[in-house]
């Protein structure tokens, strides 16, 4: 039985962007916690975004709500409806 010589392929290029800005494992987990931290903190802040939206939507109608509790509907048109007096 003969063997075959078989050569290896040509090493990658590794003088691109990327490998420059990570050029070890310590350096790859570092970046990705970084990211994490990021996506947390926007998330976070959309989140609050959101909630403000959405009481500055619905804070009106409670405060209608609350004014006119107990009292009976108003009629603009006279005649029709509840007398006020």
């Amino acid at each position: 039985m003969s063997s075959t010589n078989i050569s290896a392929p040509a090493p990658a290029d590794d003088t691109g962007f990327l490998a420059q800005l990570l050029p070890n494992r310590g350096r790859v987990t570092f970046l990705r916690g970084l990211i994490r931290i990021f996506l947390a903190v926007g998330v976070l802040a959309g989140l609050s975004l959101i909630w403000d939206v959405y009481r500055d939507l619905h804070a009106p109608v409670r405060k209608i709500q609350k004014a006119f509790r107990g009292q009976p509907p108003q009629r603009s048109t006279p005649g029709i409806g509840w007398s006020t007096k």
